[in-house]
């Protein structure tokens, strides 16, 4: 399995760029979100992380091998998340991933279907599945600021998150509180001061 390629930016195109390595080119799918990056870079020396996966129809056909690239290892990772909920497929996830991860994975682990269905080819019960299959997965990408900044860990989190639900808080109060904690004080690195933070912002 190929799991990273290296080489000379070649070409961007709309749904998928070239990495020449060698004597020899590759066409690699990508998401919007990094193609926009991409288009500044031609000609640079790129490294991508891949997925690979097949292509074509199941009942017989032309099966075609892709490689799907990233510049971010929790992209790529999302994205094997959103390509694994079934009926979706990778096709799917990759054309949803227009907006940063760290907005679709809030709005999943919100149950906010309205955000999502402003994704290309994501209708009222795609966004239902979306959430059924997905709620409670994408905490940590939920977490992870946009744009710069640290995050909590995700273990410092679960770990903060186990001890409110054993307080009796709703996994939705837990995750709303524990995010309003973090997005103004993101340095904290201990479970036990992210809960006690949680609940002395809670009280009235």
């Amino acid at each position: 399995m190929i799991v990273a390629i290296r080489g000379q930016l070649a070409r961007v195109d709309e749904e998928s760029v070239v990495v020449r390595c060698g004597g020899m080119s590759y066409e690699v799918l990508v998401p919007p979100i990094v193609q926009s990056r991409l288009q500044s870079r031609r000609g640079q020396e790129v490294e991508l992380l891949t997925v690979h996966f097949l292509e074509g129809p199941m009942g017989g056909g032309t099966i075609r091998p892709r490689l799907v690239g990233f510049l971010d290892p929790l992209e790529k990772e999302f994205f094997e998340h959103l390509s694994a909920v079934s009926g979706f497929g990778a096709r799917s996830a990759l054309r949803a991933m227009v907006k940063p991860v760290v907005e679709i994975a809030a709005a999943i682990e919100a149950g906010d279907a309205r955000v999502l269905c402003q994704l290309p080819r994501v209708g009222e019960r795609t966004a239902q599945k979306l959430i059924a299959e997905l709620r409670g997965k994408l905490v940590k990408f939920a977490l992870k600021p946009a744009e710069e900044g640290q995050a909590v860990a995700a273990d410092i989190y679960s770990q903060a998150r186990e001890v409110m639900l054993q307080l009796g808080f709703s996994e939705t109060e837990t995750d709303d509180l524990l995010r309003k904690v973090i997005k103004t004080k993101p340095d904290i690195s201990a479970p036990d001061t992210l809960v006690e933070e949680a609940l002395r912002q809670h009280s009235p």
